[in-house]
């Protein structure tokens, strides 16, 4: 399912991939395909900081399931807690 969220005052519409953590700090591997981006454009891949999310929405729109990647993996996390397959 789509999610919705302010991060960092961004407002940002996500895929979400990967739910685990990293070096101690829970986060989230999406593919954000709508909202607000201060780099790169969108599309994109991007990893958010659970804690500096904030207004977080389920939406009534759903994805197939896993996106590509250039190198056909997601980046690592020390502990996985959800992998969409």
């Amino acid at each position: 399912m789509v999610i919705e969220f302010v991060y960092e005052g961004v407002p940002r519409v996500v895929e979400p991939h990967v739910y685990g953590q990293k070096d101690g700090t829970e986060q989230l591997l999406a593919y954000q395909v709508q909202g607000e981006s201060s780099s790169n454009g969108l599309p994109e891949w991007r990893r958010f900081n659970i804690s500096k999310m904030s207004n977080l929405a389920l939406t009534n729109r759903h994805f197939t399931g896993r996106r590509p990647t250039l190198s056909g993996e997601h980046a690592p996390f020390d502990d996985y807690f959800i992998v969409v397959s």
